[in-house]
């Protein structure tokens, strides 16, 4: 009832549109013939109107002093979603901040490519606001039910980019990465190809912030929810869920954390005894395993035994010399959940077997150059 009083209101308060600039739909604006050569609007730079559905409130994304939203057609599909921003929220009347979800809205703004000059842009509609233009709020219409996608479908420019804003499913998904840099995670599917999940939305990004909410468990099932983004500088697209409850689980795999070794420089001839925590959250861990490799050679397993509480613990023998020993663990639960951890894509836990002169080198020495923590010290 609430929204179909504002609805009314809003609708009442509307002045002539401007008629003077096309309409064009969401697909005009966002279509491209070759998006791995540019992925920028047929109508960058000009001034258009256009018709979509709300999907959420202007004040849902994080993005500054600025109101956005995310706006759609309601027959959904590829090239169907769009990012509509008021850069300047201390202009008055232009009613962007009473849109609610399920409005069909036409607004007249200027198309840009953000971030600007960016071969791998986002595509936006910039309210206008000199002159004023308020959005003409025409009914109300349903929302399209999310896509379902894989990972697999943003593999390349050309294939994801599509579905740049739109509202896409990722289907029985699996965290390899709950730990990336700026709250951000890392899913595989049954595909075998990767996606960034990002925390767009601020209620997603407030509730990580504070500790309320953490991504699921590395090795965890699930089915997310989200739109999908650019990632700026060449980084493929992101799946930005609007909150916790876009992430429904199958099962949680067990969780590894607190690793931590006996000997931290170890010489030629000492073992190194390797502990983690790793705990189960709905059932037991039924299998532990510490898996490592000397020099980049073969990986050789050694299983863990419970060593007290929720600490398990292995044992690498010693190695020569001059070593490189990099090391990983394997966990799996009672009902088959398994996890890696770290993401051995993107690094493993390492020490130096030194005899005598540890330096400066081996404190700064790391061969993950490319990964998430290529500026961490291997201890």
């Amino acid at each position: 009832m609430r929204s179909l009083v504002l609805l009314a209101l809003l609708t009442a308060a509307v002045t002539p549109a401007f008629a003077q600039w096309p309409e064009v739909t969401i697909q005009d604006i966002q279509t491209v013939a070759n998006a791995d050569s540019s992925d920028d609007s047929a109508f960058n730079a000009d001034t258009v109107r256009v018709v979509g559905v709300v999907v959420d409130d202007a004040r849902s994304l994080w993005i500054g002093a600025r109101w956005s939203t995310m706006i759609t057609t309601p027959e959904g599909g590829p090239w169907s979603g769009l990012q509509v921003v008021q850069n300047d929220t201390m202009v008055g009347g232009t009613n962007f901040s009473a849109v609610q979800p399920g409005f069909k809205v036409r607004f007249t703004g200027y198309v840009e490519e953000y971030p600007s000059g960016d071969a791998n842009s986002g595509t936006e509609l910039i309210l206008l606001t000199n002159p004023l233009v308020p959005i003409e709020v025409l009914g109300i219409d349903a929302l399209p039910e999310p896509e379902i996608l894989t990972c697999e479908d943003f593999a390349t420019r050309q294939s994801g980019e599509p579905w740049e804003m739109v509202l896409v499913t990722i289907q029985n998904a699996v965290m390899i990465n709950n730990d990336l840099s700026s709250d951000q995670a890392l899913i595989q599917d049954d595909t075998g190809f990767q996606l960034t999940v990002e925390d767009w939305y601020n209620p997603l990004r407030d509730s990580l912030a504070s500790g309320l909410y953490s991504w699921p468990p590395n090795g965890s099932r699930f089915d997310i929810t989200g739109h999908i983004r650019d990632l700026p500088n060449g980084a493929g697209y992101a799946i930005a869920p609007r909150s916790s409850g876009d992430i429904h689980l199958h099962a949680l795999a067990p969780l590894i954390e607190d690793v931590t070794r006996d000997i931290v420089i170890p010489g030629s001839s000492d073992a190194v005894n390797v502990s983690a925590t790793i705990y189960d959250m709905d059932g037991t861990v039924a299998s532990a395993t510490l898996a490592y490799r000397v020099d980049g050679g073969a990986v050789t397993e050694v299983p863990m035994a419970p060593a007290g509480g929720s600490i398990f613990a292995g044992t690498i023998p010693a190695q020569a010399h001059n070593s490189v020993v990099e090391f990983f663990f394997e966990a799996e639960d009672d009902a088959q959940n398994a996890v890696m951890w770290p993401d051995t894509s993107t690094y493993l836990y390492l020490y130096h077997v030194l005899d005598e002169g540890f330096g400066i080198y081996h404190a700064q020495w790391t061969p993950y150059g490319n990964g998430v923590y290529n500026s961490d010290s291997p201890y």
